[in-house]
């Protein structure tokens, strides 16, 4: 395996070696030669590299495939001591290298419990996330204009609610809205009076999930209290389903990341990470081979 890597190495390189005595036999285009080594050789150790690690249908194969051939890529550079350890830029190299992208449905709000009453998850269908938003102040000194940080602003958090004949949505969004309108549940009947803001704001918690529903990303926003319940849109010429779109303001947020590795939060299962750990082995011997190759031809 390892003489049709060198071979195919071999073939590869020639032209960038040739290419090399050219460019250092003339003085005068020295920086241009340090580019145009730096480039062929990193583009036909590649494409030794890729004969005998094509890329295949398996995502989980590529990316440890890319990873095979970045280290290797460095190896080679770096053993001709022209460039240090230098890794030439590859597109593929970087697509591959990444983890899966994260997809829109992978997600759950996490309600806060109001007078007894837990709301699941699954009645919220929609949900816009805010994010904080640092106001900006400006300074003017010494003929400078210096933009400090302000205080911070949360837009509102929208969720659409499911309505379905239990009616738990609306049941759920009175008891809240009691704590606000005091002193009748849900109607303000003495204006001016309400509830405190310690009774009504609470947290509520909106989790990202992995493509494996390992949870990635958890957003605590703070303060949180019901603002409208959004209009019923109410109609007798066409048979749509309700919804509520719900408003809710927000005071602040947190959030806390948990960094997945590819066995728990990627596509791969056992047989694909046995050749994963293949594939580095392998790539771990080549890059070897390969500097020890590079190395005698430019001895």
């Amino acid at each position: 395996m390892f003489g049709d890597v060198l071979a195919s190495l071999k073939d590869n390189i020639k032209p960038a070696t040739n290419l090399v005595s050219s460019m250092l036999s003339n003085s005068n285009v020295l920086s241009d030669a340090s580019q145009a080594i730096q480039k062929s050789i990193g583009d036909s150790a590649l494409a030794g590299i890729q004969k005998i690690l094509p890329v295949t249908g398996n995502l989980a194969v590529n990316s440890a495939m890319g990873q095979v051939i970045d280290a290797a890529a460095r190896g080679v550079l770096s053993s001709t001591g022209l460039f240090g350890n230098i890794a030439s830029p590859h597109v593929q190299r970087g697509l591959n290298a990444r983890q899966d992208a994260l997809l829109n449905f992978n997600w759950f709000v996490e309600f806060p419990t109001i007078n007894g009453i837990n709301l699941p998850w699954y009645y919220c269908e929609n949900c816009t996330a805010p994010w904080r938003s640092i106001d900006k102040k400006t300074v003017k000194r010494r003929g400078l204009t210096y933009n400090i940080a302000g205080a911070s602003t949360m837009g509102e958090l929208k969720l659409d609610m499911f309505l379905d004949e239990s009616g738990i949505v609306w049941q759920y969004f009175r008891e809240w809205e009691g704590l606000i309108l005091l002193p009748s549940r849900g109607v303000n009947t003495q204006q001016g009076r309400g509830g405190r803001y310690g009774n009504y704001a609470k947290n509520l918690k909106v989790h990202v999930l992995s493509n494996t529903r390992a949870q990635l990303l958890s957003i605590i926003y703070i303060g949180v209290w019901p603002s409208s319940l959004g209009d019923l849109s109410l109609q007798s010429e066409n048979l749509t389903r309700l919804k509520a779109e719900a408003s809710f303001s927000v005071t602040d947020m947190d959030y806390q990341v948990t960094t997945l590795t590819k066995a728990d939060g990627g596509i791969l299962d056992n047989s694909a990470i046995a050749t994963v750990s293949n594939m580095f082995n392998r790539g771990s011997a080549l890059v070897g081979q390969a500097s020890s190759f590079v190395s005698g031809m430019f001895a």
